[in-house]
């Protein structure tokens, strides 16, 4: 879960693994928006090595990853996750 996100923050390829299909269904969007590479409990042999060959041999799509990253992941969340509580569990300075 939070390795994930920490992961993501880094300028370096990501390859996040669903051991099972919640796994899957949580990491979907990950892999939807380009953010990082997928392998899964499905996928052979051959192609979890041709995914880590893509990894150290494509460069561009490793940019585009790192550059999707920094449109949908950024270091503002506890700061959402505050204004939000503020303006919605607290009414006329008390506390609901």
């Amino acid at each position: 879960g939070l390795t994930k996100y920490e992961l993501c923050m880094t300028n370096k390829p990501v390859m996040v693994y669903s051991e099972n299909s919640t796994n899957a269904l949580i990491n979907s969007p990950f892999k939807a928006k380009k953010l990082c590479y997928h392998i899964s409990f499905k996928d052979t042999e051959k192609k979890i090595r041709k995914k880590l060959t893509e990894i150290q041999s494509n460069s561009k799509q490793n940019n585009t990853m790192i550059k999707n990253r920094k449109k949908f992941i950024d270091t503002r969340g506890v700061k959402r996750v505050f204004s939000f509580l503020k303006t919605k569990l607290i009414k006329n300075n008390e506390l609901i």
